[in-house]
């Protein structure tokens, strides 16, 4: 449970501030870093067990086909600097376990698939990401369309 003190905040709020803030220009270095040490001594990780549960309830197979199955999609590849390059488009059949890892998107009516280990969802969940392998070099991103 949270501590009754006004000055705390949840270690989400903390990440996302810092995140808010990581391409603000208004800020030099130093007061980021300032922001970041003066905050830290306020925040509570004890929400961090909460947030794993809620983000693999949304990525659990069933919500998966809940929110995409049947829809038209875009799969994309995930470069290292950021950059987005789209694969393939077309309509979501069904998400199955793949045996060892993660879930194997099956996507079209000649039914490729591709495998992934999601690890993120967006706040809309309109947009999944995960690893391509377990050596995890290479990332997809699943969006609908």
């Amino acid at each position: 449970m949270l501590a009754k003190n006004p000055r705390t905040v949840p270690a989400s709020n903390f990440m996302s501030t810092l995140a808010a803030n990581v391409g603000n220009l208004g800020l030099t270095d130093s007061q980021f870093r300032e922001l970041f040490r003066n905050t830290q001594a306020i925040v509570i990780y004890d929400d961090c067990e909460r947030i794993e549960k809620e983000l693999k309830e949304k990525l659990s197979l069933n919500n998966l086909n809940r929110i995409f199955a049947g829809k038209e999609i875009i799969l994309k590849n995930v470069c290292a600097n950021g950059t987005t390059m789209g694969l393939v488009m077309g309509q979501c059949i069904r998400f199955e376990n793949h045996p060892g890892f993660g879930v194997t998107l099956v996507i079209t009516e000649l039914e490729r698939r591709y495998t992934l280990l999601p690890d993120s969802i967006s706040k809309l969940s309109d947009k999944i990401e995960g690893f391509t392998s377990k050596d995890k070099l290479d990332r997809y991103r699943i969006e609908l369309v």
